[in-house]
This record gives C-alpha cells, sequence and structure tokens, in this order.
C-alpha cells in the first residue's frame, strides 16, 4: 500500500482511495466533484462541501462492497432526551472494529480529519504511516466506515 498524501482538506477522499486501491484522480471523477466548492461563509477549511460518507457508500456499494458505519459513542433520542448507548455496551466494542479495514474519521485539532487503516497500519494522509493507534497524531476518533 502507498500512502496517498493530501494536503488540501481532502483527507476523506484520500483515505478511501487508500483503501479502495485506487487514485483521488479517479474517485473524484466517480464522485463528479473535488469536495473543494464553496459553500459556506465560513473560513477555511469549514466553507467547503468536502464529502458526505454516503457518497463514498455508493463508490463501495458499485464496487461490490458495503460501508458499514461504527459509532464511538452511539446516541439515541429517548423522546426528548439524547442518551449515549456506549455506557450499556461492551467498552472494547469500537477498538475491536479498528483491526479491519476502513477509515477513522474524527477530529484533529477540532478539525476533521481521517486516516486509512489498512493490514494493521495507520496511513494518514498528512504524510505519516505507522502502526498502532496509540496517540492518533491528536486525531480524537468519533466513527469508523469499515470496508467489507
Amino acid at each position: 500500500m502507498n500512502l496517498i498524501k493530501s494536503n488540501t482538506n481532502q483527507c476523506l477522499l484520500a483515505s478511501f482511495a487508500m483503501v479502495l486501491e485506487t487514485t483521488t484522480k479517479t474517485l473524484t471523477e466517480e464522485l463528479g466533484h473535488d469536495g473543494k466548492d464553496i459553500v459556506s461563509r465560513l473560513i477555511e477549511p469549514y466553507c467547503y462541501r468536502s464529502f458526505h460518507p454516503q457518497e463514498f457508500t455508493d463508490v463501495c456499494f458499485k464496487r461490490g462492497k458495503s460501508l458499514v458505519l461504527i459509532e464511538k459513542y452511539p446516541k439515541l433520542m429517548h423522546g426528548t432526551e439524547l442518551i449515549d448507548h456506549s455506557s450499556f455496551m461492551d467498552p472494547d466494542r469500537f477498538d475491536t472494529y479498528l483491526e479491519h479495514t476502513g477509515v477513522l474519521c474524527g477530529t484533529s485539532n477540532r478539525v476533521g480529519h481521517a486516516v486509512a487503516l489498512i493490514g494493521g497500519k495507520v496511513y494518514d494522509p498528512r504524510g505519516y504511516v505507522y502502526k498502532k493507534l496509540l496517540g492518533f497524531h491528536n486525531l480524537e476518533p468519533l466513527y469508523f466506515l469499515m470496508v467489507v
């Protein structure tokens, strides 16, 4: 696996390109956009359209794969109250899924970030490859998009 680097706020695109063993150019063509359209008046990088995980669900489906969303902190509305259900589940549940191939999404320094998990290694589009998720290089994981 080759690391695909991205310094253009396209880490989700680069991470999926690595997981799907393709290029960002191919995925951009399949998706019909590069995520760089300005859709709000916010400052960079918040102003960009970016990519919704559902777009990659479609890309995976067309390739005969499924995308499974694994939330670190699953929440559910109970009437008008939002309850964190992770406290009712196995505390190691989320980490168990990280042994599989997919894209780990979260925040890094209060900005959204994504990395590819492949064969027990982390491929970070910021230019790093590392073996363990310890420290996450300032990534606070929120959900994992497992490709099966």
